[in-house]
């Protein structure tokens, strides 16, 4: 979408200013009238609020003359366009203003359609050239910062004056999705932004893309507004939640690599949300990249005994406690995922000696995309697997069938289901998992799906209706009646309960 060139009109008089919104098509000429003004005073108040890229001023105005405003606006934005509107008896004054950096002017009796219109092609092509060349050079400076090539002594100077000189904010925005992201889809929607705004994509990195974010407001909350909206854009594009990350403002060339360098430290910190999508501004305290290597050792210790012992719930326990009492409060992320690596390594021994559960339900812990929420989640379903499988010394197939069940609960599963995935009759199925189970088939996905939506409930995210889709229940109704026959009383009622406890 290309972006409008913003304008702004300045004449005392109303007709002036109306005539010249309706000599020509502004916007099939790609521009955009985005204020007015009747005196220099006012136009000055305006420009500083919109920030328009075109100021047309007359030259006579009561309180400020558009000269007058006109040099405040280029001392301050030299690469602003004025176009002055003169009389006869102004003409003189006007060719006089050239040498201010005002390089157009008209005369108002001969301003027509073809005379503006061909002015105005000109100025587009002109700025179209100008910004172009300016986002290119920007780009190139804050590019070889982060790389470590530095360009030349011309190039410096013309970064440091975008940067500083030109008075805009400047930030980098992260984004990092769950399930890839694709840098083209990236640039389109990016390139949606208004006139006050710009997003370019400078790089990508290990699936972390980086915007250059451009706010041409200089208020606190005109760049906070912006640069939620473009992420809100972004996501909406996308369809899905990405972890988005935005950095300290940038001042100075020095300091790039640094600020650059802890929003890639804080986008890391998205593994401790509990849901995925959440913007992590780098005003916040940076995660904590140190190991405790002989914490660490005496944690695995006390997890591999806790193992060898087959006291799966208690290793659960500990493993929790660990996470969520000094990983997540003292952001400490590499000590997380060595502990989250050196962890799944003694499940999966332990499992390969005894053969409780299949490999594929070890793999489920690998993702490197769950949260540490998300992986406690699944830790905790793989160890109650694993409990239930070395209690009751079951079979290859029933072991197969309850990992299958803990996996599709949600799901309207059946028997015939189970059996066509261990690879048996129904009725052999049916048979065999009441024989190594106790209960049938339907007792226990009943049983599974109550206790899961015992944790739902429990968890006060979650009304009942919902909690009974999430467990594999068509009704409400139905829900409630089975909740009732397991546990002997309803869902209502165990919230109560619940409620009550938790008050304790």
């Amino acid at each position: 979408m290309d972006k409008k060139i913003s304008v702004m009109l300045v004449d005392d008089y109303y007709i002036v200013r109306e005539d010249l919104k309706t000599l020509v098509d502004w916007e099939g000429l790609g521009f955009r009238i985005c204020c007015e003004a009747i005196n220099g005073k006012q136009g000055l108040e305006l420009f500083q609020k919109y920030r328009p890229q075109l100021v047309i001023t007359d030259i006579k105005m009561p309180v400020m003359n558009g000269l007058e405003m006109a040099q405040e606006i280029l001392s301050m934005y030299p690469k602003v366009c004025v176009i002055l509107l003169t009389a006869y008896d102004e003409f003189d004054l006007a060719r006089n203003a050239l040498g201010m950096g005002i390089t157009h002017y008209l005369l108002k009796h001969e301003i027509g359609e073809a005379n503006l219109t061909e002015l105005l092609v000109k100025i587009r092509t002109q700025l179209s050239k100008a910004q172009e060349s300016r986002r290119k050079s920007i780009e190139e400076q804050i590019r070889g910062s982060l790389m470590g090539t530095l360009p030349s002594k011309s190039g410096e100077d013309s970064g440091e004056e975008f940067l500083n000189m030109e008075k805009s904010i400047f930030s980098f925005v992260l984004f990092r999705g769950r399930n890839g992201l694709s840098g083209d889809t990236l640039r389109e929607l990016a390139s949606r932004q208004g006139d006050s705004v710009s997003a370019a994509l400078l790089m990508e990195s290990h699936g972390v893309f980086t915007f250059l974010f451009e706010s041409k407001l200089l208020s606190e909350l005109a760049y906070y507004s912006g640069v939620s909206n473009f992420i809100s854009q972004i996501k909406a594009g996308l369809g899905e939640d990405v972890d988005v990350a935005v950095s300290k403002r940038l001042r100075e060339r020095k300091s790039i690599r640094e600020i650059y360098r802890r929003a890639l430290d804080s986008l890391e910190i998205s593994v401790f949300h509990k849901e995925a999508g959440q913007i992590i501004w780098c005003e916040v305290a940076p995660p904590c990249r140190e190991i405790d290597h002989a914490e660490l050792y005496q944690f695995m210790a006390q997890i591999k005994t806790l193992l060898s012992e087959r006291n799966y719930g208690q290793a659960y326990l500990v493993v929790e406690d660990y996470v969520l009492k000094k990983c997540i409060p003292e952001k400490r992320i590499d000590q997380f995922r060595l502990q989250k690596t050196f962890l799944i390594g003694l499940l999966e021994e332990h499992n390969g000696r005894h053969h409780f559960l299949e490999q594929a339900q070890v793999d489920t812990l690998k993702s490197p995309e769950d949260t540490a929420y998300g992986f406690l989640e699944k830790l905790k379903g793989f160890t109650e697997q694993m409990a239930q499988a070395d209690g009751r010394n079951l079979s290859r197939n029933v072991r197969k069938a309850v990992a299958y069940i803990m996996e599709n609960y949600q799901d309207a599963i059946t028997l015939e289901d189970v059996a066509e995935e261990i690879g048996v009759s129904a009725m052999y199925a049916g048979q065999l998992f009441k024989k190594e189970m106790g209960v049938s088939f339907k007792r226990y996905l009943s049983e599974a799906r109550v206790e899961k939506a015992k944790e739902l409930l429990r968890s006060g995210n979650y009304r009942i209706y919902e909690v009974s889709r999430m467990t594999g229940y068509q009704t409400t109704q139905y829900f409630c009646n089975v909740f009732k026959k397991v546990t002997g009383i309803s869902p209502g009622e165990f919230m109560e309960y619940e409620n009550k406890e938790q008050e304790k």
